[in-house]
């Protein structure tokens, strides 16, 4: 993320401009990567974060980025059902 897209991407996170600042306070050159840090832990477990990121993303208007981390998701998604059909063939 370049220039203050880090900061319009916390705010579709939901993060409150204090907790922007403070971040921005705290880290400042490595500031991008402890905001997504920050929200990660105060995401609830039983959410998607990875579907919340990517819609926060095309929001801001890095659709490139949302394309990328959509890929990874699909890819990991594929990866996880080849492991799980692995597992029943070894069951059986």
């Amino acid at each position: 993320l370049s220039g203050d897209e880090w900061r319009r991407l916390a705010r579709r996170l939901g993060m409150t401009r204090m907790r922007i600042e403070a971040v921005e306070h705290d880290y400042r050159d490595d500031a991008p990567y402890y905001m997504l840090l920050t929200w990660f832990k105060r995401v609830s477990r039983a959410s998607d974060k990875v579907s919340i990121l990517i819609n926060a993303l095309k929001l801001i208007n890095r659709r490139d980025l949302a394309k990328d981390l959509q890929s990874i998701k699909e890819d990991k998604r594929y990866e996880q059902h080849a492991v799980s059909k692995e597992e029943q063939l070894r069951i059986l």
